[in-house]
């Protein structure tokens, strides 16, 4: 499955992301507008777990699906609920958009809201 990563990939983003998020702290971690990005990837392969890719494309779900299941990583679809994620199964993807969140989440749903493309305008900074 081909993905695109912009500017910078893990080899960069990566020690950023465990500084402030140690995979030892086990942070639940949102990837909105995941697109084509290998980022949910690096992050299951580099052991951190409790992901929720999104994006509002359904041509990215798809991707980031065909992405995950070509590496073999179990994936949940639907509606992320607070014990799937936490329970650090499934890497889970969900279409939608991120001004109008599922009711269910709360607002500690999440450790972490990692906006890949932010990074990547501020690390060019």
């Amino acid at each position: 499955a081909d993905c695109y990563t912009w500017y910078y990939g893990w080899e960069v983003l990566g020690r950023i992301i465990e500084e402030f998020a140690p995979k030892t702290t086990k942070p639940r971690i949102l990837i909105p507008g995941i697109g084509n990005d290998s980022i949910l990837l690096d992050l299951y392969k580099a052991g951190y777990r409790n992901l929720v890719g999104q994006d509002y494309s359904e041509h990215a779900v798809e991707r980031q699906i065909d992405l995950l299941s070509y590496e073999g990583i179990p994936r949940n679809l639907g509606e992320a609920n607070p014990g799937d994620v936490d329970n650090g199964q499934f890497v889970q993807i969900l279409q939608g958009d991120v001004t109008n969140l599922p009711p269910s989440w709360s607002d500690d749903q999440f450790d972490v809201i990692l906006e890949k493309g932010l990074l990547d305008a501020v690390y060019l900074s």
